[in-house]
């Protein structure tokens, strides 16, 4: 199996690897993995314990600190119900393999346990990929909406990484910012720290920004000028129904059924996934609700 070619890759990777190449990145990255510093740094790699093929309480804790809060019943299904089929699942999935030299056939592996996650109470893009980054971490880069936003190319997230760590040179620069003190983490963390660090809004990145001397990294959404809505805002939609492979149904496909400005009674998991629909808080403030199919979407409720 092939996967499609999207001809906005390279100039996404391209971009990507400039907005990784500003001064006082490295020393940030060396304060994201200090013991003292308030952040997971080391602890979401090395908590607990990580058994290749199950998922255990300690996976859970670690993926917590990267900002992911579970739901009681997907723990449940996760450390009991479903814990067989995960297991199951995750022995399909390549643990020796390091994402630019995973062919197609070893990330569709991973799809099987990326829909199952997805089915779960309460687990959306951000939660699925991280507990698959926890357990893979040479193979599978967290895909959040940082990332996603950072590479430009939604649905195809995985594939942009993929083709930027394909070039050498491009792995010797994020293996320039690895401290000493990371020596035991995958380069795909260091990648991710990196791009949290560029292009999160968050407070805690503000921050490490601020006491690096590390300007953000300005947005990339275009804008729609007939609507007020971004222009990106179907693709961002559109990746929540496949945001792991890079073989998305074409944003056509998906039928608005909604879109609202998002006001401040919108709470804000990643997304909430029901009958074939998913709504999404988008950062221009918009809320949009999207389906595959023209079957209304009730899921609304569950954010008013």
């Amino acid at each position: 199996m092939t996967l499609p070619v999207n001809n906005a890759v390279p100039g996404a990777v391209r971009q990507l690897r400039h907005s990784l190449r500003a001064g006082g990145l490295a020393g940030a990255v060396a304060a994201y993995f200090t013991p003292e510093e308030d952040f997971a740094g080391l602890s979401f790699t090395c908590l607990g314990s990580n058994p290749r093929d199950a998922v255990t309480a300690s996976d859970l804790l670690a993926v917590s600190l990267l900002d992911i809060a579970w739901r009681p019943e997907a723990v449940r299904q996760l450390l009991d119900t479903s814990a067989a089929k995960v297991s199951g699942l995750l022995c399909a999935i390549r643990s020796d393999i390091d994402l630019w030299e995973a062919s197609d056939e070893d990330l569709a592996a991973v799809d099987p346990l990326w829909d199952a996650l997805l089915h779960m109470p309460g687990v959306g893009t951000a939660t699925a990929s991280k507990l698959l980054a926890r357990k893979r971490p040479r193979l599978c880069p967290v895909s959040d909406k940082v990332v996603i936003g950072a590479v430009g190319v939604p649905g195809w997230t995985w594939e942009a990484l993929r083709a930027f760590l394909q070039d050498p040179a491009a792995r010797a620069e994020i293996e320039a910012l690895r401290p000493p003190s990371a020596a035991v983490v995958s380069v795909l963390r260091i990648l991710d720290v990196a791009i949290w660090i560029r292009h999160s809004h968050s407070r805690a990145a503000s921050r490490i920004r601020r006491d690096s001397g590390i300007p953000r990294a300005r947005a990339r959404a275009a804008r729609n000028t007939r609507r007020g809505a971004p222009a990106d805002l179907l693709a961002i939609s559109a990746e929540c129904f496949r945001p792991r492979s890079g073989y998305l149904a074409d944003v056509s496909e998906i039928h608005v059924l909604l879109m609202i400005p998002a006001g401040p009674r919108v709470r804000q998991p990643e997304m909430q996934r029901r009958r074939g629909g998913c709504v999404l808080r988008a950062e221009a403030g918009w809320c949009i609700v999207a389906s595959l199919d023209e079957h209304p979407v009730r899921t609304i409720r569950t954010l008013f």
